[in-house]
């Protein structure tokens, strides 16, 4: 696969406010861009993690949304450019792809409709954790029967506030243990 070093607006992690409603294209991206975007999260909703996704399923389902095999090898040159995912192998459909968290995030509006409702739930949930209490263990599975979505979504979305210095936690498996939730955390909500 080529990788595009041509200069064009990308995407900043400042911009994956998962605080807008998102369309196709996604901002700073193609139509196409965005569409083996939102395939590759579909891919990592599938396979329940970011790395070592096939290329060739991703590839093959956004053919099928309608995309020739030249505009998925240029999309995959540009996401991997901009750093949302890692595409390994050469020729038009990458062996292996690896969705960065950042990709995961800026990709879930278009994969996951609820996104946001999912974000803004998880939030408000926060707020009402004593992390000092019992309630202060997050069950990813859980969670994710609670709002009908994946553990993916919920591990992510948190680690997107841990990141953002909204909560803290330690990871364990199949969950994290609360640890800090930052007073600025009510403002995240409308």
């Amino acid at each position: 696969m080529t990788i595009s070093t041509a200069n064009s607006s990308s995407p900043s992690p400042e911009d994956s406010s998962m605080h807008r409603p998102r369309v196709l294209p996604l901002p700073g991206l193609t139509t196409t861009d965005t569409i083996v975007l939102r395939e590759s999260v579909r891919a990592a909703l599938r396979s329940t993690m970011l790395t070592y996704l096939v290329g060739a399923e991703i590839a093959a389902s956004a053919e099928k949304a309608g995309l020739s095999p030249a505009e998925i090898e240029e999309a995959f040159g540009e996401l991997h450019r901009c750093r949302l995912l890692t595409a390994f192998g050469h020729g038009s459909t990458p062996v292996r792809v690896d969705l960065t968290s950042h990709g995961f995030l800026a990709g879930l509006p278009a994969a996951e409709p609820r996104a946001e409702q999912i974000h803004l739930a998880l939030i408000t949930g926060m707020l009402a954790v004593d992390p000092a209490g019992p309630g202060r263990w997050l069950d990813f599975r859980n969670l994710a029967d609670q709002h009908d979505t994946e553990p993916l979504v919920i591990e992510q979305l948190l680690m997107q506030l841990k990141n953002q210095g909204q909560i803290g936690f330690v990871p364990m498996y199949g969950g994290a243990l609360l640890t800090r939730i930052s007073p600025a955390l009510r403002r995240q909500l409308p």
